[in-house]
């Protein structure tokens, strides 16, 4: 409960640096555009920035509920862009190969580890 606590206290506390502690209902969609932009140029990155909304969202709308406020939540309509991922260097087969000749070559426990796993493609949890 309390690293809940600390995190919601954390994220709403974005919304207050970046755009002041103000009442609910004069917060607008282009304010949460400003604070996304705010989010990713501290090096933020999408993932950490959609965990973040949600938290806004749900402490405003409770808020809103709770003291039956006459207003729409204005960060409810802001698009976040998927974050293209880089894909993974694979090796080729022959790269694999000659690795493993080598990893068995100089013969230490590690590089034997490595090379029966490579060489049937388990995971490392499977071996042990």
């Amino acid at each position: 409960m309390e690293r809940f606590l600390k995190s919601a206290y954390r994220k709403i506390g974005y919304v207050i640096q970046k755009l002041g502690d103000r009442s609910l209902d004069t917060y607008s969609s282009s304010e949460a555009a400003t604070l996304q932009n705010w989010l990713s140029h501290r090096n933020n990155s999408t993932p950490i920035i959609k965990r973040v909304f949600p938290t806004v969202r749900n402490e405003m709308n409770l808020t809103i509920q709770e003291n039956r406020l006459n207003c729409t939540y204005a960060f409810s309509k802001t698009f976040m862009a998927i974050e293209e991922r880089p894909k993974h260097a694979s090796i080729s087969p022959a790269d694999m190969k000659s690795i493993q000749v080598v990893s068995l070559y100089i013969a230490n426990e590690r590089r034997f580890l490595c090379t029966l796993i490579s060489g049937a493609g388990m995971r490392l949890s499977e071996k042990l």
